[in-house]
């Protein structure tokens, strides 16, 4: 299997050149769930040519004990992460990194994606199933010079292998649930339970209409943010200016003749003020609602990867011979295999284009016809019944049922294994989220106001205050001696400290 159409570029999570700010906050990051350690440190800009591109350190100790330390670039977990797609239908992949065609070589995109890499791998080591496959153990020690014998290997795995590996790792969850037996599966080594199709089909509209909505979500929620960021840089400009409003006033009057003997009372200086405020509004500028963009950023990314799981077992149906379909035994060189296959890839095709989150799936759904090698004989050792004496169709016929094996089981496989174990995740996340958001804002509005009664409280005390408050139309009286005096103590009412 290969997933073939990994160098055209496209990429699992959506929109090319686009940079989404999730992956530099944790805020709804899935927990560590097993006992490893696993790092993406050390970026390295290195040049082939007039092409330029960035390696990472990938470093850790697998569940098992084993260490492994080797330089990775971002095409090859590019290429991991599709190959899992392959070879785990149905099953949820994590999502890595948007790409990005301007400013990739910027620091901040650098560590950026040095991050969502390592929180991608964090995840796959979370799930035993994939941290324990062949694939991702090869992948952790294969340097810069292994990775291309590696994607051959790939290329040339038979099917039988796929579905055996498939098996191995969900056992417990293909064994038959409505008889409650393990005796079939003695019996049958590949057999699987029935699940409703149309459980399937719905959660695949629910999902369409969960990711629009979260899309406008994460839409509004960085616009929040983002002003809550112009409105912070904003404020603290605020402080300077005002100071110069009163110092530029108080020099004026003070140097002119002509209101030497006019009663005016000084401008109160609120730059001391706003200096404090920028102290505690400082712990989030955003007022946390980042805290929200970032959860439900992840669970956008979430949603779509598990969409593509689930629009990957549609593929793999369009892969399956019509069984109208006459297959003449004698023929090895048999027109109807050719024109199934024409067959498979008009339909395959037709699934891509009616897909309405076309821009969702990855690279490996969208080619997966490629990336399975069903007809390419010539590289293959054995097909689904091990067994290196069958002719090209004998071949066929076993790839085939090896194909609706495997969707039997991916089907099963997503319906109690993925679909529970997403909603449960996803709505504790989001709870934990919403608790921490508002214990947040509740502080953080505490603390305002606090000191805006402080503030209020010092008011109270200045004569402008009594002055306003009992709308004495009459400017305080202070003679010109008095003028200076007051403008020190005016300039220094809101100079205290204010510890919140």
């Amino acid at each position: 299997m290969s997933p073939e159409s990994v160098n055209d570029g496209t990429d699992v999570t959506g929109n090319e050149g686009e940079l989404t700010s999730h992956f530099m906050s944790d805020w709804g990051a899935e927990p560590v769930y097993t006992n490893y350690e696993v790092s993406v440190t050390n970026p390295e800009n290195k040049s082939i040519g007039l092409g330029k591109y960035t390696v990472y350190l990938v470093s850790g100790r697998t569940i098992q004990g084993s260490n492994f330390s080797t330089r990775k670039r971002y095409s090859d977990f590019e290429w991991l992460r599709s190959s899992l797609v392959l070879q785990f239908p149905g099953v949820f992949i994590p999502p890595i990194p948007r790409k990005k065609k301007v400013g990739r070589f910027e620091k901040e995109f650098i560590e950026c994606r040095r991050r969502g890499l390592e929180e991608f791998l964090r995840r796959v080591f979370n799930r035993d199933y994939l941290a324990n496959s062949d694939l991702v153990r090869t992948w952790l020690n294969r340097g810069e010079s292994g990775m291309e014998s590696l994607k051959r290997e790939e290329a040339n795995r038979p099917l039988f292998d796929i579905v055996t590996q498939y098996f191995n790792s969900f056992d417990n969850v293909l064994i038959d649930i409505q008889s409650n037996s393990s005796n079939r599966r003695l019996n049958n080594r590949f057999s699987v339970p029935n699940v409703d199709v149309s459980v399937i089909s719905q959660f695949s509209q629910y999902l369409e209409s969960q990711f629009s909505i979260l899309e406008q979500l994460c839409e509004y929620l960085s616009t929040i943010s983002s002003t809550g960021n112009k409105g912070f840089n904003a404020l603290r400009e605020l402080s300077p200016l005002l100071s110069s409003l009163v110092s530029n006033e108080q020099q004026y009057i003070s140097t002119n003749s002509s209101l030497y003997n006019v009663n005016l009372s000084s401008r109160l200086d609120l730059s001391p003020v706003f200096q404090h405020l920028i102290s505690i509004l400082s712990v989030s500028p955003q007022k946390n609602y980042d805290i929200l963009q970032s959860s439900l950023t992840r669970e956008l990314n979430d949603t779509e990867c598990i969409l593509e799981a689930v629009q990957t077992l549609e593929k793999l149906q369009g892969l399956l011979i019509n069984p109208s379909q006459k297959i003449d035994d004698n023929n090895e060189d048999n027109s109807n295999v050719s024109e199934s296959l024409a067959s498979i890839r008009s339909t395959n095709t037709t699934l891509s284009a009616s897909s309405t989150l076309g821009s969702v799936v990855s690279s490996a759904a969208k080619g997966i016809v490629n990336g399975f090698s069903l007809f390419s004989s010539k590289s293959r050792e054995s097909s689904f019944s091990s067994d290196g004496n069958l002719s090209k169709l004998d071949r066929y016929k076993e790839d085939q049922s090896a194909l609706r094996t495997l969707l039997a089981a991916g089907r099963v496989v997503l319906v109690i294994h993925e679909m529970p174990h997403f909603f449960s995740g996803k709505i504790q996340i989001f709870n934990n989220i919403i608790i921490e958001f508002v214990k947040k804002q509740m502080n953080i509005a505490y603390s305002e106001s606090e000191f805006w009664n402080k503030i209020y409280g010092k008011l109270q005390t200045l004569p402008q205050y009594n002055s306003i408050n009992t709308h004495d139309n009459n400017i305080n009286s202070y003679n010109n001696n008095n003028n200076n005096d007051y403008s020190t103590q005016n300039n220094q009412w809101a100079n205290q400290s204010y510890n919140y």
